[in-house]
């Protein structure tokens, strides 16, 4: 009796019987895609039939496939693990020495991992760039940069070209003290310009209370003069009371300006310092009291920070 072949896969098999049962279709499933997937399975000759050498290497490549001695995938409900057999999370990486996850791309280029919903992809990744210059890793909050490392090693927090270890710009605080820096932009040199520091609200009942530390370096355009100030401001101790600024040290000293009307019974009134020609200053504050970057919403014992 001549056996009809059918191709499987990359292989045939023949076939003694026509007829076949449920379970001998479960193992052909199996071969095709065994076969698919590994492409190592033993081939059957055409016309040779199908022999018990045969059949039995094919179980063996099938067993040895899907039942490895150590799990490859699992998938477990909703979650999919990788080399354990318990997932406890969607996708869950284990392994019993050092585990671990790649994400690459053409000559490494630009790998992301990206956390979000599928209304807003972007609006929080880890962003990985080569592309042959020089390489260097991000962290976006709100599709913004907020972490820049670059491949010195520097780390910017508020800056995508951190010049130092590590390069905030903006407010730092430590323990109940918040640092902020700020230097003018230098395109204001041939001018004499008054910048304002920080902003006092006024709640409708008292200013706001509090004491700040300022300190003033400057210098001129060509680093010949270099001037260091210290000033302390205690402002807000009593109902609509006069501030006290008290200068340590420093050419420069902060001033305080007009009382002005928000709404009503709100005002607000900014702490400046005025800047000669050619000269650039770097402003540090260092408070303990609550800093806003809301202007819109007075608020008591606050203040603004430019």
């Amino acid at each position: 009796m001549k056996f009809p072949s059918f191709p499987i896969g990359r292989f045939a098999v023949q076939w003694a019987v026509f007829g076949f049962s449920a379970a001998v279709t479960v193992i052909i499933v199996s071969i095709v895609y065994a076969t698919v997937s590994w492409g190592s399975l033993p081939t059957v000759n055409s016309g040779s039939g199908l022999t018990a050498t045969a059949w039995n290497d094919l179980v063996s490549h099938v067993n040895q496939s899907v039942k490895q001695a150590s799990p490859v995938i699992t998938v477990s409900g909703s979650n999919v693990g990788i080399g354990i057999t318990t997932p406890a999370t969607n996708l869950e990486v284990h392994s019993a020495t050092a585990a671990a996850l790649r994400i690459s791309g053409a000559n490494g280029n630009s790998q992301q991992l990206q956390f979000g919903s599928v209304t807003a992809p972007t609006q929080a990744y880890l962003y990985s760039y080569y592309n042959g210059g020089s390489p260097y890793f991000s962290i976006y909050n709100n599709a913004v940069e907020a972490v820049h490392i670059d491949n010195l090693g520097n780390v910017g927090i508020g800056t995508t070209s951190p010049v130092a270890k590590l390069d905030i710009q903006g407010t730092m605080k430590q323990g109940n003290l918040t640092t902020y820096v700020r230097t003018p932009s230098f395109s204001q040199l041939p001018n004499t310009i008054t910048y304002p520091i920080l902003r006092q609200f006024h709640d409708s009942a008292n200013w706001s209370e509090g004491g700040i530390l300022v300190e003033v370096f400057t210098f001129n355009y060509n680093a010949s003069i270099f001037d260091y100030g210290m000033s302390f401001a205690r402002y807000g101790y009593g109902a609509n009371s006069a501030d006290v600024l008290t200068k340590i040290a420093g050419s420069q000293t902060p001033t305080w300006g007009a009382v002005t009307q928000i709404s009503g019974n709100y005002y607000y009134r900014d702490l400046s310092i005025t800047v000669p020609a050619y000269y650039i200053v770097t402003v540090r504050i260092t408070s303990p009291i609550p800093i806003t970057s809301d202007l819109t919403s007075p608020q008591a014992n606050v203040v603004y920070l430019y």
